[in-house]
């Protein structure tokens, strides 16, 4: 019930409050009075910021969510720009929830999971910190790679974002 419940909130109703305020609200606004970069920047950053409700960490494990988080709102928010649908980041952000609530990766063992796969490294950097993999620095060197490709190939396109 636990899995259930986690995977419909996750997976349905996160991604979809979430892309509402972050890149449909906040976004459109910052980006209608300031630009698109602002707007992306802004919003992410506001969106990162955000993930910090979710628990008490401590000040390394906050710095790596907030950075984790900004990323992950700047492809959300690129994603939605490309495709001019908020469903677009809608699908990508709930497909991110479902994968990281579906399989765990972390450094300690939950019983509410019928898979996990467990870290056996003390290096917060490798683990995410308190918050989890998603904070960790693979996660953050993916999303870079990952936004750094979109940026590039939108750079050339006729449908540019900036």
């Amino acid at each position: 019930m636990n899995l259930l419940a986690t995977l419909l909130l996750a997976g349905i109703a996160a991604p979809i409050v979430e892309e509402y305020i972050f890149r449909g609200l906040i976004s459109q606004r910052l980006t209608k009075a300031y630009g698109a970069q602002i707007g992306l920047i802004g919003s992410s950053l506001i969106f990162g910021l955000t993930h910090l409700l979710n628990g008490v960490f401590d000040f390394w494990s906050a710095v790596q969510l907030i950075i984790a988080g900004t990323l992950a709102g700047a492809l959300f928010w690129l994603t939605s720009r490309w495709y001019q649908t908020l469903w677009a980041g809608i699908v990508l952000h709930a497909g991110y929830n479902v994968l990281t609530s579906v399989i765990p990766i972390d450094a300690h063992t939950s019983n509410d999971w019928p898979i996990q796969y467990l870290l056996n490294q003390p290096n917060r950097l490798m683990t995410g910190g308190e918050y989890g993999a998603d904070c960790s620095l693979i996660t953050m060197i993916t999303l870079i790679i990952t936004l750094g490709c979109i940026y590039f190939a939108t750079c050339n396109s006729k449908r540019a974002i900036f």
